[in-house]
């Protein structure tokens, strides 16, 4: 297996996630992934103004990841023990956005071929579902 790959915060070159522009959540990832690889997803948050209070200025920490594979699933909090600087959060006119890229794989409780559904929230806001399909000894499509 290969190394795990540390949470990312930087921008991605991705324009559903770029053009989010209001309060809410996306997320992006492979179609296909495979086992023997990181099986990472990235995506975009903004918070409101309020929402940001109310997280305590570190919104990054409430995300929660749910990883569904029928009959499993798990819900994690990724980034909760993660150490942000101020640059990772940027300041919008009454709201704040942030980015994030994860391997599901360092989270997930399981590890098996087959189709899985992810999700991320944030408070209320629920993110699109990234539905990919994992198999043993290929590559990732990214």
């Amino acid at each position: 297996m290969n190394e795990i790959i540390l949470p990312n915060f930087n921008p991605v070159a991705e324009v559903r996630l770029q053009s989010l522009s209001e309060p809410g959540i996306r997320i992006c990832g492979p179609k296909t992934a495979s086992l023997e690889n990181p099986f990472t997803i990235s995506g975009r948050f903004i918070v409101s103004e309020k929402e940001f209070r109310r997280l305590g200025g570190s919104p990054h920490r409430d995300l929660v990841l749910t990883v569904l594979r029928a009959p499993m699933y798990g819900s994690y909090h990724p980034l909760k023990g993660c150490m942000f600087f101020k640059d990772d959060i940027q300041s919008l006119a009454g709201a704040y956005a942030g980015w994030f890229s994860l391997d599901v794989w360092a989270y997930s409780g399981f590890r098996f071929a087959g189709v899985y559904h992810v999700r991320v929230s944030l408070g209320e806001a629920l993110s699109n579902v990234i539905e990919t399909n994992v198999v043993a000894g290929f590559s990732a499509d990214g």
